[in-house]
């Protein structure tokens, strides 16, 4: 993406080598670092044979020391797996929660060693237990009102979806069994599908983030756990 120097407000997307690397140089001047831990192109889906210049960027930033890996954001497993053997590409980022499971994608990523951050592993919300089926909608003016076609877990006015909501009572019982939250219950679901796995859940509060990251304390859920959700999902 291409940003506006001043504002930092998004002015386009980009998938140039000269513009990668120039904003790679920007961000190290920013942060006043000598590197970046990890890189990863936001495009998803994006055509992979107008990739290739992003990755090249990729690559000579790697080997010159400016970021220690890269990799994709990418839901598209054949495509997001295609630069795996490449030196300094570690990380494929998609959507995966109970309610999108990604198996296919998930098994890709260990046969290719990748690490995998997934996207919406508290469905937008609704594995927090913030939410039931009397819920106000969002509205228009929330992301999850905004009829996006990836806004599975809400209906197009911003309500929480009733097909969602009580798939998330059939399984609460067994994703707090342990004294865990329910939010680190669908975090440590993520955890227990791959050592390699890595839940990038929203915080919007101390109170959230507290929670959230309880999960690294109880760790992932148990094997007995896991296949009594996979019976009911």
């Amino acid at each position: 993406m291409t940003c506006d120097p001043d504002t930092g407000d998004i002015t386009g997307v980009t998938d140039k080598k000269d513009d990668i690397i120039k904003a790679i140089h920007a961000s190290l001047k920013r942060l006043d670092v000598e590197q970046l831990d990890l890189v990863k192109f936001h495009l998803n889906n994006h055509p992979l044979d107008q990739s290739q210049g992003v990755f090249e960027a990729f690559a000579d930033c790697f080997k010159s020391g400016k970021i220690a890996g890269y990799g994709w954001s990418n839901d598209n497993v054949e495509d997001a797996t295609s630069f795996g053997d490449h030196k300094g590409y570690v990380a494929v980022q998609h959507s995966m929660c109970i309610f999108k499971q990604a198996d296919e994608t998930t098994k890709a990523l260990v046969k290719s060693d990748l690490w995998a951050f997934n996207r919406q592993p508290l469905a937008m919300g609704l594995l927090t237990g913030k939410y039931n089926p009397n819920s106000q909608a969002h509205g228009k003016d929330d992301i999850r009102g905004s009829s996006a076609e990836w806004m599975i877990f809400f209906d197009p006015d911003g309500a929480p979806s009733k097909h969602y909501m009580e798939k998330v009572e059939q399984i609460r019982t067994l994703l707090t069994s342990d004294g865990r939250s329910l939010a680190q219950g669908a975090l440590g679901w993520c955890l227990a599908r791959s050592d390699k796995t890595i839940p990038l859940p929203g915080c919007r509060t101390k109170a959230q983030a507290i929670d959230n990251f309880g999960v690294l304390e109880v760790g992932p859920l148990s094997d007995e756990v896991m296949a009594e959700i996979s019976k009911i999902i």
